[in-house]
């Protein structure tokens, strides 16, 4: 999950692949996607734990972006 708008898209992905046979969920969201989490459904990391079969992991893009930036130009 990012940081754009539509967290509730991605929660309510999680909850029907939650209650599927045969599929395992593990996520991936970016600081920004935890932020849009809180403010779009007002629901905190402990609540979105529960969705997902393994802890979320969470990524900074600006981070990643930069390396990545920095990387290219030497």
């Amino acid at each position: 999950m990012t940081g754009a708008t539509g967290a509730i898209y991605g929660v309510r992905m999680l909850q029907i692949l939650q209650v599927q046979k045969d599929w395992e969920t593990h996520l991936v969201i970016s600081s920004a996607g935890m932020l849009n989490l809180k403010h779009e459904l007002a629901m905190q990391r402990s609540e979105l734990s529960e969705l997902a079969e393994t802890e979320p992991i969470t990524i900074n893009i600006v981070s990643r972006l930069k390396q990545a930036l920095y990387s290219a130009v030497q």
